[in-house]
């Protein structure tokens, strides 16, 4: 698959949904990762950047609000990036994979949103 066809491969909210629900095994283990085990796995990114887009994915996809109160530490993973920052795509869904993200859903939310262009 060309990197135009991943890129238009996933499109509206209801197709993240679908891709979400085919990968539903791997991110039912993905949202049961505890916090601590999130943030040790998303802190272990070396580039700066990169980390920060993808604490960014996983705080929106796996963390936020509603797990704060479960660790003493989580508003200090809080993603302080957002409109405007830039990092490597492909290192970024290459980190989502590596931490567990399946295939199409980590190269759909390792893209830069279109609200940051």
């Amino acid at each position: 698959m060309s990197e135009t066809e991943v890129e238009t491969e996933v499109k509206t909210e209801e197709e993240i949904e679908e891709a979400r629900s085919a990968a539903a095994p791997e991110m039912i283990k993905l949202r049961a990762r505890p916090v601590d085990e999130w943030l040790k796995r998303v802190n272990a990114i070396t580039d700066e950047e990169v980390r920060g887009r993808v604490m960014c994915v996983v705080w929106w996809d796996f963390l936020g609000d509603e797990r704060a109160g479960e660790n003493k530490d989580i508003e200090l993973a809080r993603p302080k990036f957002g409109a405007g920052h830039k990092a490597d795509e492909h290192a970024v869904i290459k980190s989502l994979k590596q931490l567990g993200y399946p295939d199409r859903l980590a190269e759909k939310r390792g893209r830069e949103p279109k609200s940051y262009k």
